[in-house]
């Protein structure tokens, strides 16, 4: 089977929303002074959501991961693919969410792969997306949505996840092989 080509949408809240957030400071979004008058914080700009009483397993622990990431994306043209997607993972009854901690704001810093649910609860493989996020920009996967494991554009990166876990392998995390790799392609910036 002929590998199946991917172009990133613009990853935006509204582009994204169907499977999940953005994170980042809103313009428009509620914020107060804060810290003396040295901070602006920017209220409520992604949830995490903890629905472990529905598992196997209903005690769960609020974790804090740091990721440090080879670089897997080579931002290429359109002829050569960055990256192929072999594989989609999903936490059934958590959100997860990746801040990038040593990009540069408007640094292309990190691809973001997502597919919804096919009629039988696995990887729709032909309706997956992807986005490339910013050095400004986390995301915050909703719970159960199929998405890649973290890949980075350039360059080694470290990023802070935040996630719920109760310790049981299928409640934690689920992994879907790819029938064929898909390619997916970043242009150069």
């Amino acid at each position: 089977m002929v590998p199946k080509g991917l172009f990133p949408k613009p990853f935006t809240s509204e582009n994204f929303s169907p499977y999940g957030t953005v994170v980042q400071p809103k313009d428009n979004g509620p914020m107060v002074v804060a810290n003396g008058g040295t901070a602006t914080k920017y209220l409520g700009v992604s949830e995490s959501v903890n629905n472990y009483s529905k598992s196997s397993t209903p005690s769960f622990k609020a974790t804090w991961n740091f990721f440090s990431t080879k670089p897997s994306v080579v931002p290429a043209d359109e002829d050569s693919p960055a990256f192929q997607i072999k594989v989609l993972e999903r936490h059934p009854y958590t959100t997860q969410t990746f801040i990038p901690l040593c990009r540069d704001a408007e640094e292309d810093s990190y691809l973001v792969a997502v597919a919804p649910d096919a009629p039988d609860g696995l990887p729709d493989w032909d309706h997956v997306e992807i986005f490339v996020a910013k050095g400004y920009q986390g995301v915050t996967y909703a719970a159960g949505v199929w998405h890649a494991p973290m890949v980075t554009i350039g360059k080694e990166t470290m990023l802070a996840a935040f996630n719920y876990e109760n310790g049981v392998g299928d409640d934690d995390c689920q992994v879907q092989s790819a029938p064929f790799p898909l390619n997916a392609y970043v242009k150069r910036n």
